[in-house]
């Protein structure tokens, strides 16, 4: 983020500033938003392995208070263990 706010046009904060992606990329976007709170305004995840690492960062977000301001998740009705 500081590479691009530097060499182009940006408007910063959490207001204006997103993560976003699928499988594990949705996972990164959640490890991304609990690591570094306040920084991201926005959240895109598309069928999220949030269980990945045996629930690790289900247990964390439990305890979690600043979350971004919009969430959205697109999860499908035959996705995870078993359907």
């Amino acid at each position: 983020m500081p590479y691009v706010n530097a060499h182009y046009p940006t408007l910063t904060g959490p207001a204006h500033t997103g993560f976003g992606g699928s499988s594990y990329g949705a996972a990164s976007a959640f490890y991304a938003a609990l690591s570094h709170p306040g920084v991201f305004g926005r959240l895109l995840r598309e069928s999220p392995s949030i269980g990945a690492g045996n629930g690790v960062m289900l247990e964390r977000a439990r305890a979690f208070a600043q979350w971004p301001e919009r969430i959205e998740m697109g999860i499908g009705t035959l996705e995870g263990r078993g359907g």
